[in-house]
């Protein structure tokens, strides 16, 4: 059985989850990219979470660092994360 996230933020959240964990592969979820950061997301959104995954989350981030979302701000725009730097957010990378 698979979970469904109706928000994007909590299904993006549990994959980072997932992805630290070492619950999914993120090898398998990087070739996941669409041809714009919405087509990503759509097709992120898609990626789906078994019950036994959702399970073994105890707590989610939602940090701007964490691998997910530096990922996708790389897609948006590819200088994000040397203006982030320059204003010295930390960047996990």
């Amino acid at each position: 059985m698979t979970v469904a996230f109706p928000s994007r933020g909590l299904h993006l959240g549990v994959l980072d989850e997932l992805l630290t964990s070492g619950a999914i592969d993120a090898a398998g979820l990087a070739a996941i990219v669409g041809p714009s950061l919405g087509a990503s997301l759509d097709l992120l959104h898609a990626v789906p979470v078994s019950s036994e995954q959702a399970a073994t989350i105890e707590s989610l981030d939602f940090d701007g660092g964490s691998e997910i979302y530096v990922s996708l701000a790389r897609l948006d725009d590819p200088g994000v994360l040397d203006r982030l730097a320059s204003r010295g957010v930390i960047i996990r990378d």
